[in-house]
């Protein structure tokens, strides 16, 4: 990622962080090219990010979790989605950001909206994801071309 392009991102999430409050979900598109940032490079672009890859299963299942456990240090989870996300996980998403609620063992606890970012390569967006409404999951979105 280039000086630019990782400043630009910088200001795209800051933004987001002040309204995450207001069920801002946003989006970061890698475009055709752009490789993915590695773990350690979300969290030196921002101290306060932790990635986490949604790319099977047993993931989906710890995303609740991490959502609580991103929340409960002050920290936003970028979450790369890397597999079809199943309706256990769209809901969990709309239900968030429409109530600031998820559930957890059948117990409802209260979450910050925004705490999460999305990730997705766009390729695998347009062919792999099958939800039709996924884009409009989210509030606001910034591509990275390479």
């Amino acid at each position: 990622m280039d000086e630019q392009t990782k400043k630009e991102l910088e200001k795209f999430i800051d933004i987001s962080a002040k309204s995450q409050r207001n069920g801002n979900l946003p989006l970061i598109i890698l475009e055709k090219g752009a490789k993915e940032p590695t773990a350690s490079t979300w969290s030196a672009l921002n101290s306060n990010l932790v990635y986490f890859a949604l790319e099977n299963d047993k993931a989906e299942y710890s995303l609740a979790e991490k959502i609580i456990e991103a929340q409960n240090n002050k920290k936003r989870l970028v979450v790369s989605m890397k597999k079809d996300l199943s309706s256990a996980s769209i809901n969990l998403i709309s239900k968030m950001l429409n109530f600031g609620k998820i559930d957890m063992g059948g117990k409802e606890v209260d979450v910050v909206p925004g705490t999460i970012i999305g990730l997705v390569d766009r390729d695998f967006a347009e062919k792999n994801i099958s939800y039709d409404n996924f884009y409009n999951l989210f509030s606001s979105a910034f591509s990275i071309k390479k």
